[in-house]
């Protein structure tokens, strides 16, 4: 699902832009910051207003010290690099949503929820409160939009741009078991979100589960540890259950890796196999899965879409 922005650019002010339905995090290591610095529970948004637009200087400093500290590792990819880059021209508008807001009797005030964008906001409130530049930014707009549809927008915008990490995975599925199925008018199942991503149940079910992982397990994921998913998903499986769980989610390298069983790397070939991944990428992993399984490519393709026939027909 690709996204095709053909209204026309407007600039929109940063102090109307109040919400995100951005499924993931768009500067981890600042928002796994905020509660010591004070900002707990804060949206990216709520941290643009207090900080970024407000007209006392000190608290605009803060909000650029936050960013400097935070995100101004190596690498194109970062706000402050994003920041950088936009400083002196628009490069790509954001995408948003707009909604009215007002009590009932009063003239109503136009908002905006971020649909595609989030960085690219931060960097030009970054930009607004280190350089003094116009709080404004280049938007595409889409009207009568709701909160379901920007939220599958964004997921299939983000998709577009980098792969989806396990927790990613979480928190995408955790929005949809809150949703009502318009097919059934009940809340999404498992099974359902499952079919409606194109992904195995057992994925859709072991990612989901994260959810209910401590949140020191879940600030784990969230910055990119590299943990031992599979006791991750265990464990979080365990806790949705009821059952009591101990022990801490540990990273991979402080554990002896277990040797997989042949039918869990038959699900992953089989998995990989369906998945949107760049070809080169993709082909090379489905070829180290087949010679573990001690046969050729072709011979694990053939196996694997006859596992799948089997499966779709049960």
């Amino acid at each position: 699902m690709s996204i095709e922005f053909k209204s026309t650019i407007q600039s929109i002010e940063l102090r109307l832009i109040t919400t995100s339905h951005n499924p993931r995090q768009p500067a981890p290591a600042l928002q796994n910051a905020l509660e010591q610095e004070g900002y707990a529970d804060y949206t990216m948004p709520q941290l643009v207003h207090e900080l970024a637009l407000s007209e006392d200087p000190n608290q605009r400093a803060k909000f650029v010290s936050l960013i400097e500290r935070y995100e101004s590792g190596e690498g194109p990819d970062t706000i402050l690099s994003l920041a950088a880059s936009r400083l002196h021209r628009e490069i790509q508008p954001i995408f948003l949503r707009s909604f009215r807001v007002g009590k009932k009797g009063e003239e109503y005030v136009t908002h905006y929820g971020i649909v595609a964008g989030e960085r690219r906001v931060l960097a030009a409130a970054y930009n607004h409160a280190k350089h003094g530049t116009p709080a404004v930014i280049g938007a595409t707009v889409k009207d009568r939009l709701t909160v379901d549809e920007a939220f599958d927008l964004a997921v299939a915008e983000n998709a577009q741009r980098r792969n989806m990490s396990d927790y990613d995975y979480a928190l995408i599925f955790q929005n949809y078991r809150n949703r009502i199925n318009p097919l059934t008018k009940k809340k999404f199942s498992l099974k359902e979100i499952a079919v409606k991503f194109k992904l195995e149940y057992q994925f859709v079910r072991g990612r989901e589960a994260l959810i209910y992982l401590p949140e020191s397990d879940q600030r784990r994921l969230m910055n990119g540890k590299t943990v031992n998913i599979t006791k991750a998903i265990a464990k979080g499986l365990k806790l949705k259950r009821g059952n009591k769980v101990d022990a801490a989610v540990v990273d991979k390298a402080t554990t002896r890796q277990r040797v997989a069983s042949l039918k869990e790397v038959q699900q992953l070939f089989d998995f990989t196999r369906k998945a949107h991944l760049d070809s080169h990428y993709k082909d090379g992993y489905l070829r180290a899965l087949a010679n573990v399984m001690r046969i050729s490519l072709e011979e694990a393709q053939l196996e694997s879409e006859q596992r799948c026939s089997v499966a779709q027909a049960a």
